[in-house]
């Protein structure tokens, strides 16, 4: 496999419009290289010469895998700032406080269920031919932002009793 990756990657790197190669890899090389030219274009020409030239010299073919935090927890970095619920004014300025990971996900677990089921139990009629994916979705975080909301209407008598409490 590891034979594969290298043999496209180089013919990619020499022709790439030309190369027999699918447009799957074609598609993930480029991301690839296109993350690595943001990267390294950061740095001077000069700087960059000799690491590309020991990268396709092969000088890093058997160096070792690095351990650290990021390479042994097995697992992806979680993005938190999912949800924001306040904004926040401190001296280091206007910042947003936001729901964490571990509830969010389940909110978010939780609309996608109800966009699913909306989907599958969807009927035709006159007035709605077809299922609008991207407006039902609005529909549905206007509708889990409702419930939420501990100033909504529905949610007033519950907050005014946890104030007085």
């Amino acid at each position: 496999m590891k034979n594969i990756w290298q043999i496209s990657l180089s013919c990619l790197k020499l022709d790439q419009k030309n190369t027999k190669t699918s447009s799957e890899v074609k598609s993930l090389f480029t991301r690839i290289l296109d993350w690595i030219k943001g990267v390294l274009n950061q740095f001077y020409k000069n700087e960059l010469t000799s690491l590309f030239e020991n990268i396709d010299g092969g000088k890093f073919q058997s160096a070792p895998i690095a351990t650290n935090e990021f390479t042994t927890l097995g697992s992806s970095v979680e993005a938190n700032k999912l949800i924001p619920y306040q904004m926040v004014d401190r001296n280091a300025g206007i910042g947003e406080l936001y729901v964490p990971s571990f509830v969010a996900n389940g909110i978010i677990s939780s609309m996608a269920g109800v966009l699913i089921d909306r989907k599958f139990n969807f009927i035709p009629t006159e007035e709605k031919p077809n299922f609008n994916q991207d407006e039902e979705l609005d529909v549905i975080v206007d509708e889990f932002a409702e419930t939420y909301d501990v100033f909504s209407n529905a949610n007033s008598q519950f907050f005014r009793r946890k104030q007085r409490a």
